[in-house]
């Protein structure tokens, strides 16, 4: 049935969340489990002052164990240049802190509608 299958997904949902406090997750990764598209969750985070220019989150969010960043050396293809990348992930608390991140963008556009 919908509600059993909905409860099961709670479930899984809740065993997710529960594994990211050790295993941070891409923002991609992020979004589906707040049930939001990816590029709505960056774009929100880009609003609210979350991410930098550069997709980076703030180096005080990244103090505070929201966020970590990841970084690495890639080689291009024919040309043999190496390039650095840095990735966003989002922690455990961090999903928790853009679940309210959300809410209050989605309440905020709410209130703005009502005018």
């Amino acid at each position: 049935t919908l509600s059993s299958s909905s409860a099961a997904s709670d479930v899984y949902k809740r065993q997710l969340l529960e594994a990211l406090m050790d295993n941070p997750v891409k923002i991609n990764v992020a979004a589906k489990l707040l049930n939001e598209k990816p590029s709505v969750l960056r774009q929100t985070m880009k609003a609210r002052g979350v991410l930098t220019s550069k997709n980076l989150p703030r180096h005080d969010l990244v103090e505070q164990g929201l966020f970590q960043i990841k970084t690495g050396r890639y080689r291009k293809g024919k040309t043999g240049i190496l390039g650095d990348y840095a990735t966003t992930l989002v922690t455990g608390s961090g999903l928790a802190f853009l679940g309210s991140l959300i809410e209050e963008a989605k309440q905020s556009h709410e209130d703005r509608s009502e005018l």
